[in-house]
């Protein structure tokens, strides 16, 4: 499952959650605070990602993220990760 990531400064990152680490998949990974994120399954039928938050969820600090959100705060990387929002 390939993870995109985005950070507070507009920095663009990808990495592939698997248990191929002699390939460079990542077994588990910690997504700081402010991040955006997304993730695509590349092969199979299906993928299962666990996520713990801490110190808690709560889905008032939760937003998916919109096209229009995406366009405003990180224009230069709009046409990079389109394909990864819904809407």
């Amino acid at each position: 499952m390939k993870y995109t990531l985005i950070s507070p400064a507009g920095e663009l990152s990808a990495f592939t959650m698997g248990s191929n680490v002699d390939e460079g998949e990542q077994l588990q990974y910690t997504v700081p605070a402010g991040y955006w994120k997304a993730s695509v399954l590349e092969k199979g039928d299906y993928g299962l990602i666990s996520e713990v938050v801490v110190p808690g969820f709560d889905w008032r600090d939760m937003t998916i993220a919109s096209m229009v959100d995406i366009e405003n705060a990180f224009p230069h990387l709009l046409s990079k990760v389109k394909h990864l929002i819904r809407n």
